[in-house]
């Protein structure tokens, strides 16, 4: 009897063999034909195991193994990733008052097999368990339907540590590798070319959970974090560095690098991160996201940035480029009302945009301030002044409604 939809078989054979007058040895064979339960069929499941019961030391041991032949599933995409003939094996041993202990693990099918240990300690309540196993897929693309997505290349990953599965905690080590990973992601997938190497280690106690390490390497890009998550005391840093920004955006020359500092306190977030990039680009930024009453989300941002050369910009501008500017931006507000205010200022040096018969207007200086103001979504333009050695301009208005001058 089984629970849930019919089962069908068209034949089944079940063997087990102990007698302990005869000695410790135990077996157990089992073979079922023509299995059918919902959306799901096999040719033949055979399992067979065996092993020692050694009563008087209150031991077991033994070695079990299993297979499916002709597997089919009614989920197209688990049916392909699962493949038709998955195997797997284990050995177990167990003593009286001790740890039960698995080894000898290998589960696989059609190029991908889970394989190492696994340690299963104490009553079901203050259940722990010690993994050190390791995951491989030769080939990620039988994995693409059940992702959604489309996968290629290989990969592989290896968990060790101890987890409470009824308190939660938890403190892990992941460490792995992957071959030309690709995600069908024009932007990302040029940096995960040939190897990379993703390493994580993390935890969780009552307390909160903690990003010991995080790093993922290509020869292409560099991700690296750690930090802590705990109620009202919450600190990230992450860094990501990419060697040649062309192989993300093509018309950009040069690496570029961005850091992010999180830090949670009880009155809400503060993020501050800096980055560089092409043409001598810095950026740095300073937000504050404090905890309001009655589900308000104010937010303030103070943000610089600074560019030496602007010319290798220019293809994503579609215009022609050139010469260095700073801008500031200042801006407060509420993300629940969509609402609040923005200073803007610009300071040019040299700096050209567009043919270059403009060249004149611009001189050998330009600055540019405008103080902006949202309400309820509505962008008025309060104030915006535009000068340069040969023009000056004046402009304020609303994207909706009233006039511009």
């Amino acid at each position: 009897p089984v629970n849930g939809e019919k089962t069908y078989v068209s034949t089944a054979t079940l063997a087990l063999s102990f007698d302990a007058s005869k000695g410790e040895a135990w077996s157990l064979t089992s073979r079922i034909d023509g299995l059918s339960r919902g959306g799901l069929a096999a040719q033949s499941a055979d399992l067979t195991a065996n092993g020692q019961i050694a009563a008087d030391a209150g031991r077991i041991t033994g070695k079990v193994e299993t297979k499916l032949a002709a597997l089919s599933l009614s989920d197209p995409a688990l049916a392909t990733a699962i493949g038709p003939n998955p195997a797997a094996r284990f050995a177990f041993d167990w003593i009286e008052g001790a740890p039960l202990a698995f080894s000898d693990i290998l589960a696989s099918s059609q190029g991908a097999a889970l394989s190492g240990a696994l340690t299963v300690t104490g009553p079901l309540e203050e259940l722990s368990l010690t993994p050190d196993l390791s995951l491989i897929a030769l080939d990620l693309s039988r994995f693409s339907a059940l992702a959604n997505t489309p996968l290629s290349g290989s990969a592989n990953l290896a968990v060790q540590g101890e987890a409470q599965p009824l308190s939660g905690a938890f403190d892990l080590a992941f460490s792995g590798g992957t071959r030309n990973l690709a995600l069908a992601q024009p932007r990302l997938d040029p940096l995960l070319e040939g190897d990379g190497e993703p390493t994580l280690h993390v935890s969780r106690n009552l307390v909160g959970t903690y990003i010991r390490a995080f790093d993922i390497h290509t020869a292409h890009a560099a991700i690296t974090a750690k930090g802590a998550l705990k109620t009202n005391a919450s600190a990230l840093t992450a860094t990501a560095e990419i060697t040649e920004t062309a192989r993300v955006l093509p018309a950009l020359q040069g690496p570029s690098r961005v850091s992010v500092t999180a830090l949670q306190g009880e009155n809400g977030w503060q993020l501050r991160g800096n980055g560089s990039g092409p043409g001598a680009t810095e950026l740095s930024l300073n937000a504050a996201f404090p905890g309001a009453p009655d589900g308000l989300r104010p937010l303030s941002v103070d943000a610089t940035l600074t560019a030496a050369n602007i010319a290798p910009f220019s293809q994503l501008l579609g215009q022609p480029a050139s010469g260095g500017l700073s801008l500031t931006l200042t801006a407060e507000g509420d993300l629940t009302t969509r609402s609040g205010s923005a200073n803007l200022a610009l300071k040019g040096q040299s700096l050209r945009i567009g043919p270059a018969a403009l060249a004149p207007l611009f001189g050998a200086t330009q600055t540019l301030t405008a103080a902006l103001k949202l309400e309820e979504g509505h962008l008025r333009i309060e104030s915006a002044d535009l000068a340069t050695p040969e023009v000056t301009a004046k402009l304020s208005g609303e994207t909706e409604g009233s006039t511009s001058r």
